[in-house]
């Protein structure tokens, strides 16, 4: 097993984000910090009208589909911010601690 993992990360060992350098951190964090800001804003306009029509009309399968969509982005939102978050922390330390 150790020899398959080897072959498939052409034997790089992975560096955790206090490795990695601050200017890295900087340009990783605000770039998810942009991407989680835009897709919250976006995702709380259509929320909004998303409960409208389902408490209007119920669950037909395009209002399921479209809740599956809304999850997806707000999974992919939920990412962005934690990787945005976690740049923050790791600067934080190596900066001002």
């Amino acid at each position: 097993m150790d020899k398959l993992v080897s072959l498939l990360t052409l034997g790089k060992q992975e560096r955790t984000f206090a490795e990695v350098h601050s200017i890295f951190l900087v340009l990783l964090g605000a770039l998810s910090f942009i991407v989680a800001g835009y897709w919250g804003l976006a995702l709380s306009t259509v929320i909004l009208d998303l409960i409208e029509k389902t408490n209007k009309y119920g669950l037909p399968p395009l209002a399921v589909g479209l809740w599956f969509l809304v999850g997806i982005y707000a999974a992919i939102t939920w990412c962005f911010g934690c990787i945005a978050s976690r740049c923050h922390a790791v600067l934080y330390e190596k900066w001002f601690k």
